[in-house]
Order: C-alpha cells, then sequence, then structure tokens
C-alpha cells in the first residue's frame, strides 16, 4: 500500500469517525432539549432540517421575524438567530460563539479556517489574503472577463439548455481553477468530486442521510488523493499559483499538510459552488422579473447593486452553526454556554425591520450591508472576488441577452446550509 493510499484512507477513516461521534452527541444534545425549557426563550416550530422549510425557506423565514430576532427549537435543542443586527452582532462575538465544533448541523472538528477559532484563525487567514486583495484581483479581472464574455456570447442564442451547466458553473470552476493552478482538463472531474463533497453539508444523524455522507466521503478521499499529487508536482516545480503558496508555507511550519489539503478543499467548494448559486440565482430572478432586467441593460451600472440584491434575496448559505463557549445575552435573552446556535443569514438578510418590502426583488435597493457572506473573521475571503465575477457576468449579459426564458422547472438541491440551484432550463434570447 502506497503512502498516499495510506493517507486516503486516514482521511476517509477521520471524516467516518467524526460523523459518528457527532451523531453520538447531536442524540444526547437532542435528548436533553426535550426535556429543558430555556427561560424567557420565545419557542418556535421552525425546522431548518424540514423538507418543505428546505424547498421554500421564506414564509418560515417571515413567520420568525413576526415573533422576535431569537428564538430556541425544543426539538432540535437549537438557538436560532434570525434578527439582522442581531446576527451581525453575533458573527462578530467569537469570543463567545465558537466555530471549533463545525459550522453545520453535526459537531465536527477539522482543521479547516472556518471552524477554527483565534489565533489559529488568523494564523491560517493571513497565508491567502494577499492573493484576495484589490490588487490582486485586478490583475485577474481581464482574464476574467474574457472568459464570462465568450460563455455569454456562446449562449446567447443557443436552443434552450441547463444555463447552471452552460453558463453558471464553468464561470466560477474557471475562476477557482485558475487560482489553485489546475489544469482545464481537470475540470469536468473536480466539479463532480466538488458536488459530492458538498453532499456532507446535508448529513444528519439517520440512515438515509448516511447514503449522502458515503457519496461524500468516496469525494472526499478522491480529492485528497488528486490534491495529494498536486502538492507534490508543486514541489519538484512551483508556479506563481495559490497552491504553490501554501505549499512553500509547509515548508517553514506555517501550514501542515493536512492543514493544506483542508484549505484547498475550502476554497474548491467556497470559490465554486457559492458564485455558481448566485449566478444560477441571478438568471432566475431576471426571468421572474423582467422589468428588473431592463432596468438592468438600460443602466449597466447597476450590476454590482443587483448582485448584492441577489446575495440578499437568495443568499447561497442559508445558515451556519456556533456553539456558544459562555452566556451569551440577546436582550432578555440569554443563550447557555454549551449550546448550539444557527446563524440564519437567509432569515437575517429578508429582516423588514432593516429592509422595507423585503420580500421583493429590487435592483436599485442598497443591500450591501446583507451577511450572506458572513461578518467579523469568518467574512467571506472570496467574497470580492465573487462580487467581480458576478459583475463582469451580468455587464455582458445585459448588452448581449434581451430576455431569458425559462423553459422547464427549476430543481433546487435538498441542502439546508447550501441554497443551491442545481438546474435551470432555459433559454438566452439574443438581442438584435
Amino acid at each position: 500500500m502506497t503512502d498516499t493510499t495510506i493517507a486516503d484512507v486516514r482521511t476517509a477513516a477521520g471524516v467516518v469517525r467524526r460523523i459518528a461521534d457527532s451523531g453520538v452527541r447531536e442524540a444526547a444534545s437532542a435528548l436533553t432539549a426535550r426535556s429543558t425549557h430555556p427561560a424567557k426563550a420565545p419557542l418556535t416550530s421552525f425546522d431548518p432540517l424540514d423538507r418543505d422549510v428546505i424547498a421554500d425557506p421564506f414564509p418560515a423565514y417571515k413567520a420568525l421575524h413576526s415573533s422576535g430576532p431569537v428564538h430556541y427549537s425544543r426539538k432540535r435543542g437549537l438557538w436560532i438567530i434570525n434578527g439582522h443586527n442581531e446576527l451581525r452582532t453575533a458573527c462578530r462575538a467569537h469570543d463567545a460563539l465558537s466555530s471549533a465544533e463545525g459550522i453545520l448541523r453535526l459537531r465536527s472538528q477539522l482543521p479547516m479556517m472556518l471552524t477554527i477559532d483565534q489565533p489559529d484563525h488568523t494564523r491560517l487567514r493571513k497565508l491567502a489574503v494577499k492573493d484576495f486583495n484589490p490588487q490582486a484581483l485586478a490583475k485577474l479581472e481581464p482574464e476574467i472577463d474574457r472568459y464570462a464574455r465568450e460563455l455569454v456570447t456562446n449562449a446567447a442564442g443557443f436552443p434552450a439548455d441547463d444555463l447552471i451547466g452552460r453558463v453558471a458553473a464553468p464561470l466560477p470552476l474557471w475562476v477557482t481553477a485558475r487560482l489553485l493552478g489546475v489544469p482545464d482538463s481537470d475540470m469536468h472531474d473536480f466539479r463532480r468530486w466538488s458536488d459530492g463533497a458538498l453532499q456532507g453539508m446535508a448529513v444528519e444523524w439517520n440512515p438515509k442521510s448516511l447514503l449522502r455522507a458515503g457519496r461524500m466521503i468516496g469525494s472526499v478521499t478522491a480529492l485528497h488523493r488528486y490534491f495529494h499529487d498536486q502538492f507534490e508536482l508543486r514541489r519538484q516545480n512551483p508556479g506563481t499559483d495559490l497552491l504553490s503558496k501554501l505549499i512553500a508555507s509547509t515548508e517553514d511550519g506555517s501550514l501542515s499538510d493536512d492543514e493544506l489539503f483542508w484549505f484547498a478543499l475550502l476554497l474548491l467548494i467556497a470559490g465554486h459552488e457559492t458564485t455558481t448559486t448566485l449566478l444560477g440565482t441571478l438568471l432566475l430572478q431576471f426571468s421572474e422579473h423582467p422589468d428588473q432586467y431592463q432596468q438592468l441593460r438600460d443602466d449597466p451600472a447597476l450590476a454590482s447593486g443587483a448582485v448584492d440584491e441577489a446575495l440578499r434575496f437568495f443568499a447561497p448559505i442559508q445558515g451556519y452553526y456556533r456553539t456558544a463557549i459562555r452566556d451569551y445575552p440577546i436582550g432578555d435573552v440569554t443563550i447557555p454556554a454549551g449550546a448550539r446556535v444557527l446563524m440564519l443569514f437567509g432569515a437575517a438578510n429578508r429582516d423588514p425591520r432593516r429592509y422595507e418590502d423585503p420580500d421583493t426583488f429590487r435592483i436599485d435597493r442598497d443591500a450591501s450591508d446583507h451577511i450572506a457572506f458572513g461578518f467579523g473573521i469568518h467574512f467571506c475571503l472570496g467574497a470580492q472576488l465573487a462580487r467581480m465575477e458576478a459583475r463582469l457576468f451580468l455587464t455582458h449579459l445585459a448588452d448581449q441577452v434581451a430576455a431569458i426564458t425559462v423553459t422547464g422547472q427549476p430543481r433546487w438541491d435538498g441542502n439546508p446550509a447550501l441554497r443551491r440551484l442545481e438546474r435551470l432550463p432555459a433559454r438566452l434570447e439574443k438581442s438584435a
């Protein structure tokens, strides 16, 4: 058995162990929750894992807002923060609300920037932040602009097709591959493995969900093998890509090999999947609101505002979890130490106390303070890159496409964390 195979097995075994351990903890937590009732806690029947809520969470969000900014679910043993101001404040309270037990429903501990607290979080973030600053992104913009224009040109006037596969997914996948130095020939496998790894965001503690876990483990193992080979290639022949720079950090001890893999995996999933969802929902919203699309065509300078409004209206990440490591007060309610907390970004972005008529999609709205990218120390590293990709894409769309016509039923993934548009059968009507 080769060293690579042994490492793959260890990676898969580690994922299985974390799922099993977290399942036991969640079962114990739920049992305790059913027998307790926190003082002053507004109880809610909202269930983030309910199929109807996952399919259409927005009526449930409206109900939450009608009864306050923070709630408690006895069924799930879960605290839910849904108020806009309260959630922005909570995102900055990293000394009270920890990410170290994972950001998904099942608790897990991974050496990944999203699931690490200070000071290690700052150490990891500093390794990559320079590649996402305005100067670095300005160098990428001409190449991204050319590829976005090419995608729209090839799709405009084409017979009805799945616009996720034709235009929404290729752009962010191509950008992520460029950042990591991955060749175009590997992008098909890259996307397939990324989709499989995302199954982990929907894993619960039940037999059906374990099927998702199996696919996720297989994809993570395949990615581990792939990245291990890429790491060895970069060590022998380093380039200027982000992966080469991160590998150099392992040589001086700033980054362990395990951290390197999870860092690369995070960049793949966060850089590709969430931006694909953003572009897909923009296409869907403009098909459903042709007046808003015409407004964009009349004034392409609205593209940046349209991107922020789409992020507010259809936040790709609906919510992440935290664990209270000390009592955390919100108004008259105190979330107790040890509690599991759902930071419900999707609901906060539709808080009527912050946004007038929040269930209306309006591209001239100032939605720049949305929380789709999180807030505080865990604010999305690639937020400005995602905004750039979407802005350039919209600019070419408005220039070349007269209308977006949906020809079939859009299909959403049943994922409680990432509200992902899997398929959008439609055509782009070419402008005269």
